[in-house]
């Protein structure tokens, strides 16, 4: 079973908006943009709050990530005080996510949300608007030794490791495993001297259509 989608996290402040319309046209991606107070604009993963306006006025489907202090005020308040309304999905990356105030949070906001996930062994109970994505490296790049069962009904995600020369494989080994469907995410895998290298992103979109075709 190939994705139904593909999430490349980390649009960065050097990255032709142009180019990712023209390959959203290849594959039904989603674009994560990362949040976090601490490096806003510092950090190329995290562009300033300016560039990430101008970036939400492209035709594209985005997904905020939250990170670090902000992923911690969601789980403890449910709330956030950053304008979502231009995204589609919301993931709160959390090492000890509690699906209930990721539920009451995705209440809030009137968006789906995701909560990172770490534990290879099982997916976590599915609450009304909380999604998983199982990412046992945080957005490190490594890429887990077995991906877990996911036995609801609900899709879920898989993140880790994952660039184009293992994406192929990668599907091959997670096709079954979510009957419900699922999606892939990946950042560290398409970045090249930490920034977004579309061309990475380009032999990934290219290798799962290739992948696919032999299905």
């Amino acid at each position: 079973m190939k994705p139904s989608h593909i999430t490349f996290t980390g649009l960065d402040e050097a990255t032709d908006l142009e180019k990712v319309v023209a390959l959203s046209k290849m594959e039904n991606c989603e674009w994560g943009i990362l949040f976090s107070r601490n490096r806003q604009g510092i950090d190329p993963r995290y562009p300033s709050m300016e560039v990430i306006e101008k970036m939400l006025d492209a035709e594209l489907t985005f997904a905020a990530h939250l990170c670090g202090k902000i992923a911690q005020h969601v789980m403890e308040t449910s709330r956030i005080d950053i304008d979502l309304s231009k995204f589609s999905r919301v993931q709160v990356n959390h090492t000890d996510p509690s699906a209930v105030a990721l539920a009451r949070f995705s209440d809030n906001i009137g968006l789906p949300v995701i909560g990172q996930w770490r534990d290879s062994n099982r997916f976590p109970e599915i609450y009304e608007g909380v999604s998983w994505l199982y990412d046992p490296s945080g957005g490190n790049g490594l890429r887990p030794s077995t991906w877990p069962k996911n036995p609801s009904d609900h899709p879920v995600g898989y993140a880790g490791g994952i660039n184009a020369d293992n994406v192929a494989t990668v599907i091959a080994a997670i096709g079954s495993l979510s009957p419900a469907g699922y999606w892939i995410d990946m950042e560290s895998g398409v970045r090249t001297e930490n920034l977004l290298d579309l061309s990475k992103v380009q032999d990934v979109i290219e290798n799962v259509a290739l992948s696919e075709s032999h299905c």
